[in-house]
């Protein structure tokens, strides 16, 4: 399981499609990308609360600047500044674990490809 993506994201998503070994089918892909979503209604509906600048970084931290990720494919100014650096992030994270289905990559790999 992805140690950025908290396990209260996930907590809906099928172990079968978080630990499979092969590539995800266009459907257990779909689960996936509701993650940001669920964790953002979790965190929105805490009593008290969190700024909306903390709960915009779960629902963002999967976008990317040219529009390409998700939940919503917002493109540049549109992600707010903690959304940007936390997808930095996640992908350092993610090509720097090991997952079931992939080894983890070195640090430098990583930067390369960052």
């Amino acid at each position: 399981m992805d140690s950025f993506c908290t396990i209260s994201e996930k907590k809906d998503i099928s172990p079968a499609i978080l630990n499979k070994k092969g590539k995800l089918d266009d459907d257990e892909w779909e689960e996936i990308k509701k993650h940001p979503g669920t964790g953002y209604d979790l965190l929105t509906g805490i009593s008290g609360g969190l700024t909306e600048e903390v709960t915009q970084i779960v629902l963002q931290h999967h976008e990317k600047i040219d529009g390409s990720g998700y939940p919503k494919g917002l493109k540049e100014s549109d992600i707010g500044r903690f959304g940007r650096i936390c997808c930095i992030v996640d992908v350092y994270d993610a090509l720097t674990t090991k997952r079931s289905y992939k080894e983890a990559m070195s640090k430098m790999t990583a930067f390369t490809i960052m």
